[in-house]
């Protein structure tokens, strides 16, 4: 579900759009709410095994509102209204920045990388994976995405196990955006457990 509120004085009018890994467009939905409304759109009307981002462009700059997009994993096979855990993930600004996240795979936690791409325009990003100390590259890669793309990526082997650090970098100017997903395992393989930690710029 993503989840827009408007909490300023004025009505919130825009366009939200979902996007395919891929970067085309899988739908939109127009928004118009009134001063202190809130309303959660959902994006797994375009199906359960997409993936990718929603982007939301407002008529009015002015106008502040929050935007998040909440992961949930049902435990559901009844259908019945019942999940094992969820996750908010909050609507940020793509960054040229030196970006930095967090990895922990330690108690059997697995990781993976997601990434997108903000803009309408390829953007080539690297992307770096180091242990501990942060001395020791244990994966690099430079991959190409399309305008509005998104790419998973999962912690090297080498990191299993282990608490390290990716460091991603994007060639323009405001484009990419993103964060690594821990997900704590039970002892039948099943996920009991989600956090992010997000991309962020280093501040010293």
């Amino acid at each position: 579900w993503v989840q827009i509120s408007n909490v300023s004085a004025k009505r919130l009018k825009g366009t939200l759009s979902f996007h395919a890994m891929n970067g085309s467009i899988l739908g939109t939905q127009p928004v118009n709410l009134r001063d202190g409304a809130r309303y959660d759109y959902a994006a797994h009307a375009y199906g359960a095994s997409q993936a990718g981002i929603a982007r939301f462009r407002p008529e009015d700059n002015k106008v502040e509102y929050q935007m998040r997009a909440v992961r949930y994993l049902y435990d559901n096979p009844s259908y019945r209204d019942s999940f094992t855990t969820a996750y908010p993930f909050r609507a940020v600004v793509g960054s040229g920045e030196l970006l930095v996240a967090p990895i922990d795979t330690r108690d059997s936690m697995t990781a993976y990388l997601e990434i997108a791409n903000t803009l309408p325009k390829r953007t080539n990003v690297s992307i770096k994976f180091y242990n501990s100390s942060g001395k020791k590259l244990l994966d690099e890669q430079t991959i190409s995405l399309k305008a509005y793309a998104s790419l998973h990526v999962a912690a090297p082997d080498k990191l299993a196990g282990q608490i390290g650090s990716v460091v991603v970098k994007g060639d323009r100017i405001g484009s990419i955006i993103g964060g690594v997903v821990h997900y704590g395992r039970n002892a039948e393989s099943g996920v009991s457990s989600m956090y992010v930690s997000e991309l962020q710029e280093g501040m010293g």
